[in-house]
């Protein structure tokens, strides 16, 4: 029974402490992605426009209002949709999106109605 008890305790520990520790360095560094936009900024002090940011595989989509039925396309070199899809950014909240490709360099475009925004990332 103490012999079940100490690999369960190792396990746990074996488990936890790369969550600990990644916690304890602190959150990684975003990258802001270049944009171009037609989004329309307006003259409020509130911007309108979505803000994209890269950590490695994921893209942060922030924006201080609510987007519903925002696109997200993911495009390759030769313009060949990789990904799409149909989300909800929560005004004051950064969105995840988990690219779910292999290295090289593509292009993401945000589309809502008429308004639309794209801009260049790479995974290495």
């Amino acid at each position: 029974m103490k012999r079940i008890f100490f690999i369960s305790i190792l396990l746990v520990s074996a488990i936890l402490m790369p969550i600990i520790k990644a916690s304890a360095e602190g959150p990684t560094p975003k990258t802001p992605v270049d944009t171009k936009s037609n989004w329309g900024g307006g003259t409020r002090s509130i911007s309108s426009v979505p803000e994209l940011y890269q950590n490695g595989d994921t893209i942060f989509i922030d924006s201080e209002y609510t987007l519903y039925n925002v696109n997200i396309t993911i495009t390759d070199n030769n313009n060949e949709t990789i990904q799409s899809e149909n989300i909800t950014v929560i005004g004051g909240q950064e969105y995840p999106y988990i690219v779910d490709i292999v290295g090289g360099t593509y292009k993401i475009t945000l589309t809502q109605g008429s308004k639309s925004l794209y801009g260049y990332f790479t995974i290495e």
